[in-house]
């Protein structure tokens, strides 16, 4: 059954982003137009076309919105099970089925889709587009279209590197699927996105708690390529926990499945990581080694830029300015969206300014704009990191009181992450 006609209108309205006073100019007054949006009351034929007429739109009487619904969840699902390889074309052909479509809350359901599909290709021009378009329509969102506006602002957030904020919105998704049955298939892979973000907040417990429920629902489907990427998920999990053997045995295991199914991604994603396990063993030569292996020279990539900055800094520890340097400006030509990778803005600048040998600047940078960026993103880890980074070099210069001041203040940003 149809929604009534006043949700219609108002869904074409919002859609728009045009006011109530705008649809009705010189057809009816604002009072009344409000009484038929809130469907208290039933507008006349003349009323009712002139409105559609002023809203560019108009009911199909061939409507096709049990063929669409059926194609917009295949279409999804194919997006979900086999990671993006749906194309264009395939879009654009539910995108002409859905022009024969009345039910407003289907093109709400397709508008969501549609944002999903633009964050799985990176495309986040159309992405951003999408996202203004839902902040208008939510007022419309029915229960299963509030869930998918949670889980895929989650993605958009976890994309721009607001790992927090994505968190809070799949935690809002999980909350809302209780009240309602969402198929196996999808819950897996909102665990493994909730996995994800957890392990972006450090919330140790909480990362292996998710992200081994995805691994036991992917086990179930016999979804290798997740089950790989869950044991990888793993592994950081170790490495950060301080259980080395373990993160190790994740990784080995996760390696083995990506080079079974040509996971080339993960395969440098693994060897990234295992760069980060002999930093933490205090093998500089080996990181090095692993972290050049994993690199990708991917403009806008958040992997290929983390590579660069794991580069760096470990670069810096044993004084190569020269390589420093190169490696700061290659970071910085990978970036291709400013607003979008606003943090690594502020860590190659700071190290671009350390390298330089210019300590006021470098000081002034950091006081001013690099701890206070990860202050305000509760990015307790950076924080951390540039406070002790700061606190050497004011020591090396036998500024005691200065350094004592920012060896503290990387202290209480640790314990933040520890607790958090």
């Amino acid at each position: 059954m149809n929604p009534p006609i006043h949700i219609f209108l108002k869904f074409h309205r919002l859609k728009k982003g045009i006011s109530q006073e705008e649809v009705c100019e010189g057809i009816c007054s604002v009072s009344y137009y409000s009484k038929i949006e809130n469907g208290q009351t039933v507008p006349s034929e003349e009323i009712l076309s002139l409105l559609m007429e002023r809203l560019h739109v108009s009911i199909n009487i061939h409507d096709r919105s049990e063929e669409a619904k059926e194609r917009l969840n295949s279409w999804y699902k194919q997006n979900i099970i086999n990671f993006n390889s749906t194309s264009e074309d395939s879009h654009l052909e539910l995108k002409e089925v859905m022009s024969d479509v009345f039910d407003p809350f289907l093109h709400n359901l397709f508008i969501l889709y549609e944002f999903h599909y633009y964050l799985t290709k990176e495309n986040y021009i159309k992405a951003n587009e999408l996202k203004e378009e839902l902040e208008n329509l939510k007022d419309i969102f029915n229960e299963v279209s509030l869930y998918f506006y949670h889980k895929f602002n989650g993605i958009f957030y976890y994309s721009y590197g607001d790992f927090h904020r994505s968190t809070q919105c799949f935690e809002t998704a999980e909350v809302i699927s209780k009240g309602g049955q969402i198929e196996h298939w999808e819950k897996a892979d909102l665990c493994f996105h909730m996995a994800r973000s957890y392990l972006n907040v450090y919330k140790v417990n909480k990362t292996f708690e998710y992200v081994n429920l995805a691994l036991e629902l992917y086990y179930e489907d016999m979804n290798y390529k997740r089950t790989a990427e869950c044991q990888f998920i793993l592994g950081v999990c170790y490495l950060r926990s301080g259980d080395l053997e373990k993160a190790e045995a994740s990784f080995s295991l996760s390696e083995k499945a990506a080079n079974v199914l040509g996971l080339r991604s993960l395969l440098k994603s693994i060897s990234f990581y295992r760069g980060k396990f002999y930093t933490t063993k205090g093998d500089s030569e080996k990181a090095l080694k692993f972290l050049l292996n994993g690199y990708e020279d991917v403009s806008g990539s958040r992997y290929s830029l983390n590579t660069v900055l794991q580069l760096v800094q470990e670069l810096t520890k044993s004084n190569q300015w020269d390589d420093v340097k190169k490696w700061v400006d290659k970071g910085f030509s990978l970036i291709d969206d400013p607003s979008r990778l606003q943090d690594y803005i502020h860590h190659f600048t700071t190290y671009q300014k350390l390298s330089s040998g210019d300590f006021q600047e470098f000081k002034l940078y950091v006081t001013m704009k690099t701890i206070p960026f990860f202050q305000r993103y509760q990015l307790h880890e950076h924080v951390s990191n540039y406070s002790l980074l700061l606190a050497k070099e004011l020591e090396k210069r036998r500024k005691y009181r200065d350094s004592s001041r920012y060896y503290k203040l990387s202290s209480q940003a640790l314990s933040k992450l520890l607790h958090f």
